[in-house]
């Protein structure tokens, strides 16, 4: 299944002690980018979280974003460093003590001061788990939007895919047409000029000329190319990194089709293509 590397997700989930709230974000990149951004109490939860996401996804820059807001009510939030707080107040009145015209403590700066206040901690009972419950929800709800994006990249891909296809195949009919105009021309102007020549030198030349201009193998490998990027379109592999490389293949091909171009046609039909492949390339560039 064709899977997008750019999506989002936030989802909250309501526990005895407090609501968690994860956003995950992904983006396209080369290859899989994880940052996390936790509470101080819960950093020592990444690296399982970290290999949790792993496990689900191959590709993208992903932003991990965790809130927690904790339900007062049920005394699940913020609790007092008890001997801390007698350290730090006495600390403040024996520099109290130093002063001419000392101010009073400010309770709310004390609060401020790091250690004052605990929070619960990835060491709480249950906490741990719950977290990591709900980031996995959270990754499903993920790989399910970068699959529904995916689905709707691959359609893009098989209607350009399509019209590739039909542009090859009516460059293929036409290039006896195209050759036997072009001999006809050099004749032509051969007879025009009034020159003096050689019937099997000419022969010859025009041969070697027309040889130059036939693009029937760049028709072929593009044919080849994609049929070998439907082949990956509908395979459950991550595919973006392949799809890149053809995306390349095919440029290149497209490109030598206008360089060998002798018609209008084959030019228009050169230009065509890689408009088509420069539309895909763009698409491919957010598939995992």
């Amino acid at each position: 299944m064709t899977t997008s590397m750019t999506a989002f997700v936030r989802q909250s989930g309501d526990f005895e002690t407090a609501t968690l709230v994860w956003e995950l974000r992904s983006l396209n990149h080369r290859y899989l980018d994880i940052s996390f951004k936790l509470p101080d109490n819960f950093r020592a939860l990444e690296p399982d979280l970290r290999q949790l996401l792993q496990k689900h996804l191959c590709r993208g820059k992903v932003e991990c974003l965790l809130k927690v807001h904790y339900n007062d009510k049920k005394n699940a939030g913020l609790a007092i460093n008890q001997p801390v707080l007698v350290k730090l107040i006495a600390t403040a009145e024996t520099i109290q003590s130093y002063l001419k015209q000392p101010a009073p403590i400010d309770p709310l700066a004390i609060l401020q001061w790091p250690g004052t206040l605990t929070e619960p901690t990835a060491e709480d009972k249950g906490l741990k788990r719950r977290i990591m419950l709900s980031f996995q929800s959270a990754l499903d709800d993920l790989s399910t939007m970068r699959q529904q994006e995916g689905a709707a990249l691959k359609q893009c891909l098989d209607q350009r895919l399509t019209a590739i296809e039909g542009i090859v195949t009516e460059v293929h009919t036409r290039i006896p047409v195209i050759l036997e105009e072009q001999r006809h021309h050099l004749r032509q102007r051969f007879t025009e000029l009034q020159l003096d020549h050689c019937t099997d030198r000419l022969e010859q030349e025009i041969v070697v000329l027309l040889h130059k201009a036939d693009v029937a193998e760049e028709l072929d490998r593009l044919a080849t190319h994609v049929t070998e990027i439907q082949r990956i379109l509908n395979n459950n592999k991550p595919c973006g990194r392949r799809l890149d490389f053809l995306m390349q293949e095919l440029h290149r091909e497209a490109n030598t089709l206008s360089s060998k171009s002798i018609a209008y046609a084959t030019t228009q039909a050169s230009i065509e293509l890689r408009v088509l492949i420069d539309e895909m390339r763009e698409h491919v560039q957010n598939i995992e």
